[in-house]
């Protein structure tokens, strides 16, 4: 198995995921709602798409992708995507003091439901 591809080609589908945050990024400022809950998780996935989508730049190498890289790609994108979705529920607690206290139940929760 290409290694190197795959996660390449992980890395920029979550690139393509962070940008599906911009939205409801957008109608939170326009509402002049909280927005934060919207630009960490866009953040998270957009440096680590970053990361791993540049980290393991393969050049000219699609040609090689084969069935095993694409089942691969196709379960891990849906597990990668079930991780950061889940951020923009309300499980995180967002106050001044405490900006990463996640209640771990409401996250499962709400991670079975993203993967839903």
């Amino acid at each position: 198995m290409n290694f190197r591809l795959t996660v390449s080609i992980l890395g920029k589908l979550l690139v393509l995921f962070s940008f599906s945050f911009s939205v409801p990024l957008i109608a939170a400022y326009i509402f002049d709602n909280p927005y934060y809950p919207f630009l960490i998780p866009a953040a998270l996935s957009l440096l680590t798409g970053a990361i791993l989508g540049y980290g393991f730049k393969t050049e000219g190498e699609l040609d090689s992708l084969r069935h095993k890289e694409s089942f691969a790609i196709v379960g891990l994108i849906w597990l990668l995507m079930s991780i950061f979705a889940p951020c923009i529920h309300p499980v995180w607690n967002w106050s001044h003091r405490c900006l990463l206290r996640v209640d771990v139940r409401l996250y499962h929760d709400w991670r079975f439901s993203s993967d839903s």
